[in-house]
């Protein structure tokens, strides 16, 4: 029996991912929910003189992308993306303790204040994302907010044909999560165009299934399973 669950598992965790990162590939790489017009780029040195030909300027090492809203208010959103079970919570934690600011997420039911409500990082955008830790300070002008999202993909029973999405349907995903207001959970979604940067945290997907097993296994004891068990 463990070994059937194995099996399942294994093949819904790495289907899952494979689709993650496909879609966050396309995702990135077709600029979704950027405005393509808005999207400008600048040299991050001065480029140097070829000393073999005075008239002759090479290229620079490398180049930044620009902010899509340039006016948006600060701090700004940058999306930390990554599959269930990759390190994400490690990740915010050794920033949150780096920077001793706090960090994001989607999901804002994880996170509520000493009040029990979930505090979103932007007035304009109650329905996140979120701030994880209010004892912390804020992010300050010109920095960004680290913000936990796992675009979709949190099903621990679904095979990999339920990982089937188009790049559209993942962006939706990205921005969908969970806030509690009054003792009440609620599920929300805000506007993706506020994101302004983005990063891809990923995991070894081998030790990715193995840590899903883990996890629906340990869940299943919580429950008190027995059948599936």
């Amino acid at each position: 029996m463990c070994r059937q669950h194995a099996r399942y598992f294994a093949s819904a965790a790495i289907g899952g991912l494979i689709t993650f990162l496909f879609a966050a590939v396309c995702m990135m790489g077709n600029r979704i929910y950027l405005e393509p017009k808005t999207i400008q780029q600048k040299d991050v040195r001065s480029p140097e003189i070829n000393s073999n030909n005075s008239n002759s300027i090479s290229p620079p090492l490398y180049q930044i992308a620009r902010d899509p809203d340039e006016n948006a208010p600060w701090p700004r959103i940058a999306w930390l993306m990554s599959f269930p079970n990759s390190g994400t919570s490690y990740t915010l934690a050794l920033s949150e303790s780096a920077t001793m600011t706090t960090t994001g997420s989607t999901y804002g039911e994880h996170h509520p204040d000493e009040n029990g409500n979930s505090v979103p990082v932007h007035e304009f955008s109650p329905n996140g994302p979120f701030w994880t830790n209010v004892t912390l300070d804020k992010p300050q002008d010109g920095k960004y907010v680290l913000t936990k999202t796992h675009c979709g993909g949190r099903c621990l029973h679904c095979g990999p044909k339920n990982y089937i999405t188009t790049p559209h349907d993942f962006l939706k995903d990205c921005a969908a999560g969970t806030r509690i207001q009054g003792n009440r959970r609620e599920s929300v979604m805000y506007d993706p165009t506020i994101v302004s940067r983005a990063v891809h945290l990923y995991r070894n997907p081998f030790d990715n299934a193995v840590s899903r097993y883990h996890l629906a296994m340990k869940q299943l004891i919580l429950k008190n399973d027995t059948e599936q068990l």
